[in-house]
């Protein structure tokens, strides 16, 4: 029976994305809850005892699940209490049923999870029998433990199945074509607004109360369809909505990086991080709102009698210009287990920036912000003088830069003096990379060069990556990360 209904919502999808698909689909998934378990239901609301952590599982043959209460308690002021039932109690799962950990995700937010077992059922079926499982449960699938060798990533077949249900579970709940244009639309409506991240989260409330979705799962649709601007919308730090904000959307494409934190693992990562815990204590940093931000009247201000930081109109429309970024790597700790994020205080971004900038703050006595402004005014209009400018702030010969890219220093000499020969994709992400340039100068670099990436190029794509994310890991790092992608590293034939 499951297994029909999920040929019938592929159906339904495959068919005609332009449908108003999302009320269609779920009618079939809201039917399926509210069917009595002794007349076949195949979805069950159950507190799973020993799954702390999995929101749902679905049973291809009948087996036996332990339930109880096994959940994680918010008791306020950053304590929580895990609280567990004395003993678990045997229950007979029949086959073809979803069950859905109630100790986890309640009711009105587990369509996702529906969809995502539906796609395992209809995608994945074959390999779990070929398996030959002893168990229903997908963590008693037979893995081999491995030692992983620092940095490396292992991605089995079961993490990628996992992958594929959560994209594909997205894409049954909200189909593209149908989601899109709901997108567009509802954005149009806005007419009050202050920015961009205003009109999102406008536009992302209308959507969800005619989805009956979660503001989360509407913002990450929207990020998924192309609206990078949405990232300001819809947030949430520890169950509190903060205002939406707006930024600069090249400066914040990537998944990797974030300007959103709450301060309790902000403060995690000043206890590991030196150099985030030496800004936070010096003063000039301060937490606002999910954001970390330079401490100034410019960008803080307090409201309410309990005093609570909230960001400044020019700081909430320009949360990537005066507040730290960090960056979400993902790591996999064993083979046939799940992908766990951890935060990092992105250290060298700011370094960098602050490189690029010290003199001007200096001289000038200006704030960042000011600073990056004259900055920009004065970077100069010529690609020569550009590369002048910035060999002499990193004191770099033409001879040592020549010695760096393997090549004598008339030729690079040459290539300097020939825009046929220097708008190249490859020998601007390496003058970058050599001068470890922060994302937003490597941008006034590529259009001095009069030479603009295209991110609907692949390996294009992945150059914007690296600008925006690994610009100071060196070139050894970025061909690394080319390579890992099947493209061909950074070259100099030009």
């Amino acid at each position: 029976h499951l297994r029909l209904v999920a040929r019938q919502l592929f159906f339904l999808i495959g068919t005609d994305t332009s449908i108003g698909g999302h009320p269609a689909l779920l009618g079939a998934v809201d039917r399926s809850r509210r069917e009595p378990a002794e007349r076949g239901r195949y979805t069950m609301y159950l507190s799973v005892y020993e799954h702390n952590g999995i929101d749902s599982i679905v049973f291809f043959k009948q087996g036996e699940l332990l339930i109880g209460e096994d959940r994680i308690v918010d008791l306020g002021s950053n304590q929580k209490k895990h609280e567990k039932a004395p003993q678990g109690e045997i229950k007979i799962i029949p086959a073809g049923t979803i069950v859905v950990n109630s100790n986890i995700r309640r009711w009105e937010h587990s369509s996702f999870n529906i969809f995502h077992e539906c796609y395992h059922y209809d995608q994945h079926y074959l390999f779990y029998f070929l398996q030959e499982l002893s168990s229903n449960d997908l963590r008693q699938v037979p893995v081999k433990e491995v030692c992983l060798e620092k940095d490396e990533v292992v991605k089995d077949s079961i993490y990628f199945m996992e992958k594929q249900a959560n994209r594909g579970a997205m894409g049954l709940m909200m189909p593209v074509t149908h989601t899109r244009q709901l997108i567009l639309d509802e954005y149009g409506k806005v007419r009050e607004y202050r920015h961009a991240g205003d009109r999102y989260d406008a536009a992302g409330t209308n959507i969800r109360k005619k989805l009956e979705l979660p503001d989360f799962r509407i913002r990450a649709r929207m990020i998924q369809l192309g609206f990078v601007e949405a990232k300001g919308a819809l947030n949430y730090i520890d169950g509190d909505k903060i205002e939406p904000f707006a930024f600069d959307p090249d400066a914040w494409r990537e998944s990797d990086i974030t300007y959103i934190i709450n301060e309790r693992l902000a403060l995690k990562l000043a206890a590991r991080n030196e150099a985030l815990h030496e800004l936070l204590e010096s003063g000039k940093y301060v937490y606002a709102d999910g954001h970390i931000v330079r401490n100034s009247p410019k960008f803080v201000r307090w409201v309410g009698l309990g005093r609570k930081r909230l960001l400044t109109d020019y700081a909430n429309a320009h949360v990537d210009k005066c507040c730290l970024r960090f960056v979400q790597k993902y790591v996999q700790k064993t083979v046939g287990r799940y992908v766990y994020g951890r935060m990092y205080f992105d250290a060298d971004y700011l370094k960098q920036t602050d490189f690029y900038l010290r003199d001007i703050i200096n001289e000038q006595q200006v704030d960042e912000i000011d600073a990056m402004d004259m900055f920009i005014d004065a970077f100069p209009r010529d690609f020569k003088e550009v590369v002048n400018m910035l060999k002499k702030m990193n004191h770099l010969s033409n001879a040592k830069l020549a010695e760096l890219f393997q090549m004598d220093d008339s030729t690079f000499a040459r290539i300097l003096d020939d825009p046929r020969r220097y708008r190249n994709e490859d020998f601007l992400t390496l003058l970058c990379l050599c001068f470890k340039l922060p994302d937003w100068i490597s941008s006034l670099l590529f259009k001095r060069a009069r030479f603009q990436l295209d991110d609907g190029d692949r390996r294009h794509r992945a150059i914007l990556h690296i600008l925006r994310v690994q610009s100071n890991d060196g070139i050894e790092a970025a061909n690394d990360f080319l390579k890992s992608h099947g493209m061909a590293p950074l070259s100099l034939n030009i």
